[in-house]
């Protein structure tokens, strides 16, 4: 079994401090309820939704909440997570946002950067929702969001996402298999929710928590728990060439959506690189093995299956396993 916990914790969510619908309160009690074991609030250039939060205790006394803010500028939305106040966003232009994100890392060494639906629509439908910063090193963001929103599997959006992720992967950059919620408003009991699971070591704890997204070890899932047994390897650790081996096994989850989606799993697939190296159908409760020999890049895992009478969904993607 894996040495770390694996937790859902939500990372894109908005209150009326920005765009969003529903008060601060609000936000953290519908996360509780969902099944949430610790959130982070990422109101659009502000921290006061948070900083309320803190001071009524909600954090303490509902669930766990951390720091984060969502840049919202004209060339993109990005989420900072972990940084202690809302910082300057209005510096960001076309060209510096690598500036922008070494001056807040100064500070905040600890602090995740992520891209945000980068293939929404932007001008004039949403001004900056579409990711347009010109970028020489991706390797300064931790993920980008593989899926944004709710009911989005199927998106346009969606898809574009999943294939940057691939040329990224491809183009030897580390980016953990995440996704944005991007809460704003009560969801209906059958939206599909893009749900981050994170690998923690020891306490659900903002530096516990950033430390996960930053190593990579994390899956994005739609309600599915993916168990893993790979010796003394964690996802998103580094492997050498040659022989690996493990378990994998999926159990159902108690998400306040679950019983809505008739989620049915059909198969396993492992990734070496672009290549299909491995495939074999799987249901709940049941263990599958597998032995590979993997070339240099990386590892990837996905569960395939229904969702909604919609066929051939990724109800998991993984983080990679990166070979060297």
């Amino acid at each position: 079994m894996s040495n770390l916990k694996y937790v859902p914790v939500l990372l894109h969510s908005h209150s009326h401090h920005s765009d969003g619908h529903l008060t601060p309160e609000e936000v953290v009690r519908n996360a509780k309820d969902f099944g949430y074991k610790a959130m982070f609030l990422t109101d659009h250039n502000t921290d006061a939704g948070v900083d309320e939060i803190f001071e009524k205790n909600f954090d303490k006394d509902i669930l766990p909440v951390f720091h984060g803010v969502e840049w919202t500028t004209f060339f993109g939305h990005l989420l900072i997570l972990g940084t202690h106040d809302a910082g300057n966003y209005t510096k960001a232009t076309l060209t510096n946002i690598e500036d922008c994100i070494d001056e807040i890392s100064a500070e905040y060494p600890d602090a995740v950067f992520s891209i945000n639906h980068p293939f929404d629509m932007g001008n004039p439908i949403c001004t900056g929702c579409h990711f347009e910063f010109n970028i020489d090193d991706y390797s300064k963001f931790s993920y980008l969001e593989l899926i944004n929103g709710e009911n989005s599997e199927n998106s346009k959006s969606t898809q574009l996402a999943y294939r940057f992720w691939e040329k990224l992967l491809n183009d030897g950059y580390k980016l953990a298999a995440l996704g944005g919620r991007d809460w704003h408003v009560k969801s209906k009991d059958d939206d599909s929710v893009p749900i981050n699971m994170l690998g923690i070591n020891g306490e659900i704890n903002e530096k516990n928590i950033l430390a996960a997204i930053k190593n990579a070890n994390t899956y994005l899932t739609y309600g599915i728990i993916f168990n893993y047994n790979f010796k003394n390897t964690e996802l998103g650790d580094e492997i050498s060439e040659g022989d690996f081996a493990g378990k994998i096994s999926i159990e159902k989850s108690n998400f306040k959506n679950t019983n809505y989606l008739n989620i049915v799993p059909k198969k396993i697939v492992i990734f070496n690189n672009e290549d299909l190296v491995f495939e074999k159908e799987i249901n709940f409760g049941e263990d599958i093995e597998f032995n590979i020999n993997p070339k240099k890049g990386y590892l990837r895992f996905e569960v395939l299956g229904d969702m909604k009478d919609t066929e051939n969904i990724r109800l998991v993607t993984t983080s990679p396993i990166f070979v060297k």
